[in-house]
């Protein structure tokens, strides 16, 4: 906008910046305001303000829509489902009020669909809204467009019947997902493209083979697996997840809650640190570690395992323990991550039950302080597990120590 003294580029940015109704006003000031404003005040519309678009501008305004949420039902989107216009990327949050019908009106009318979302924000509560929900995953799946759909969310469950007759995805990248066990497979065969580089998968029951199918795409940076409460994970399974090389986020959720699925079960060994290590070796990008089954192995040689091969780890949680044992820690010279921000259910630092004399001000919750420093000089998110909560004592020290762990672990400049 060279007549007001700001270069365009500037100008747009601060267009870009505004929200919605302050930038509607800017909008009147000029037309040449208004020609650079439109395309930007369309690209994420409130779905209503579709009703107040008729005539010779519907076809310019709705063409510059790239995202939108629709939360309500109301005539305007009714009146909107049944209209001939597309969206060069829709970004979509339908609640089950949405009928099926009007899914299959509508959805194969977005040929350029990037990013699908299907939540529904009411959890099934009886057979009524669970036959809705059939319906609906049906609909969905049979009329979603598929040639240029990059990412894919569904939070219903997808059943086995659903898939069938399906067509491939050609360009996903981002799938997450809740399914049945044995609507894994077909469903994972319909992703043609080799560049899946997201995957989350919600099994609701036991799925022995889900790791092996998922262990084919090699291309993933994401994975989050949780199963239901009748899985059993061998190691081996386990094992699959190390083709992955170029991993960052790492999630298995496989909560040992049946006694037949506890480590004690000759059917099921646990995770031993030895295939833990090989794993974890394999695994040398990763960012975000977080493991939720069986384990028969010393949580100390686990982080040391974690440290040698993954030190840009910047989150940790290893399920509903971590037992680390104050004497080794001592013996660590280095700090083990000196770049992880987040830890998830510590425990038994210090014994409080066994040493029940100690105070908050106790030498050695003071320097159980200051090893916790050392070695994770950068975490800001820690919790703590009974029966040994981080005290006042035990928070000012962490505190303390941070500076200083800091000038001396950080490179020469």
């Amino acid at each position: 906008m060279p007549r007001y003294g700001v270069p365009a580029e500037v100008f747009m940015m601060i267009l870009e910046s505004l929200e919605r109704k302050p930038l509607a006003k800017c909008l009147r000031v000029s037309r040449l305001w208004f020609e650079a404003g439109i395309p930007i005040l369309w690209r994420e519309p409130p779905f209503r303000a579709l009703g107040y678009v008729k005539g010779a501008r519907e076809e310019k305004y709705l063409s510059q829509i790239k995202s939108m949420d629709v939360h309500h039902v109301d005539d305007t989107l009714h009146r909107a489902l049944n209209r001939s216009f597309t969206f060069p990327a829709l970004r979509s949050v339908l609640d089950n009020t949405v009928t099926a019908d009007q899914l299959r009106t509508f959805l194969p009318k977005l040929t350029f669909l990037q990013d699908f979302v299907y939540t529904s924000f009411n959890p099934p509560s009886d057979t009524r809204v669970l036959m809705e929900d059939d319906i609906m995953m049906e609909a969905i799946i049979s009329s979603l467009p598929r040639r240029n759909l990059q990412s894919l969310t569904l939070e219903r469950m997808i059943e086995k019947h659903h898939i069938n007759g399906m067509l491939p995805f050609e360009s996903l990248r981002d799938l997450d997902v809740l399914l049945t066990a044995d609507a894994v497979e077909p469903l994972l065969k319909l992703i043609t493209t080799p560049m899946l580089t997201k995957l989350c998968l919600r099994v609701d029951n036991e799925g022995a083979d889900v790791l092996k199918l998922v262990s084919l795409f090699t291309e993933l940076r994401s994975l989050e697996v949780a199963f239901g409460y009748k899985a059993k994970l061998s190691a081996d399974q386990i094992m699959l997840l190390a083709k992955l090389v170029k991993l960052e986020t790492l999630q298995i959720d496989a909560r040992p809650i049946t006694l037949a699925s506890r480590a004690e079960d000759p059917e099921f060994p646990g995770f031993t640190h030895e295939q833990f290590d090989q794993l974890l070796s394999s695994l040398e990008h990763l960012r975000d570690l977080h493991l939720r089954f069986a384990w028969s192995c010393d949580m100390g040689a686990i982080l040391e395992s974690a440290a040698r091969h993954n030190p840009p780890l910047e989150y940790l949680n290893l399920g509903d323990k971590l037992d680390i044992d104050m004497a080794w820690l001592k013996l660590q010279e280095q700090p083990l991550f000196p770049r992880l921000t987040g830890m998830f259910k510590l425990r038994r630092f210090v014994d409080r039950k066994a040493n029940p004399e100690w105070g908050d001000d106790h030498p050695d919750i003071v320097k159980l302080g200051e090893l916790l420093c050392k070695h994770f000089p950068e975490v800001v998110f820690l919790e703590p597990r009974a029966p040994d909560k981080f005290s006042a004592a035990l928070k000012k020290a962490w505190q303390e120590s941070q500076k200083k762990i800091e000038e001396e672990f950080s490179p020469p400049s």
